[in-house]
């Protein structure tokens, strides 16, 4: 019998100023984003640590480091990295339909699955960009 998942949680495009190079931080004058994504990070991090057994992380790109410290709070099968090639601009659909490939695939070897009609859900990630916005609708 699936495991059911009652809460996902997207984490998209996270801590994009944390890995950027030292100079290239002070050149562009990002300290202050570099302190703000490593408060944020700490705290998607005690987030996680205290959520259930039902709930399932899916990042979409983002330091990898940061995915193996959820991964280690949630265990493997409620963490996913998602991965997907990108076909170029003009084929989105075709993006998604592979993202969504990727997710699929995962919660079938894993034992999971979510009812659409209950499952609640959260948008973590970048939003300096617009990326939480943007990916996440």
């Amino acid at each position: 019998m699936p495991t059911k998942i009652d809460h996902i949680i997207f984490l998209i495009h996270p801590c994009c100023y944390e890995q950027l190079d030292a100079e290239t931080v002070r050149k562009n004058n990002d300290e202050i984003y570099v302190e703000r994504e490593r408060e944020v990070k700490r705290k998607w991090l005690e987030a996680l640590t205290a959520s259930n057994s039902q709930t399932l992380l899916l990042q979409l790109g983002g330091p990898q480091d940061l995915f193996e410290q959820a991964k280690e709070r949630l265990g493997e099968a409620n963490a996913l990295y998602v991965r997907a090639d990108f076909p170029g601009p003009d084929q989105l659909e075709e993006y998604y339909r592979r993202l969504i490939r990727c997710i699929r695939d995962h919660l079938c070897k894993q034992g999971l699955d979510f009812d659409p009609a209950r499952v609640s859900s959260e948008l973590w990630g970048e939003s300096f960009e617009g990326c939480v916005p943007g990916y996440g609708g």
